[in-house]
């Protein structure tokens, strides 16, 4: 982890510092890949892999994830 993200605070409490979390990025390993896909198909009708907001982990979401693909 970077000086920046050690440094970072972590306002929404989901234990990933906000400075560093990208979108797409569930599992705050630094890259949008398989584990967030998984992770965002786990938590499909929840609020755990809402990325937009709204509530309900959905469609938009998996839009913001795959839009920030890194692969791996």
């Amino acid at each position: 982890m970077s000086t920046t993200c050690a440094l970072a605070r972590d306002l929404n409490g989901d234990g990933i510092p906000d400075a560093c979390a990208g979108p797409g990025d569930l599992d705050g390993d630094g890259d949008v890949d398989g584990l967030d896909l998984g992770m965002i198909l786990a938590a499909w009708g929840t609020t755990e892999g809402d990325m937009d907001g709204d509530g309900l982990t959905d469609g938009v979401d998996m839009t913001i994830l795959l839009s920030a693909w890194t692969g791996s």
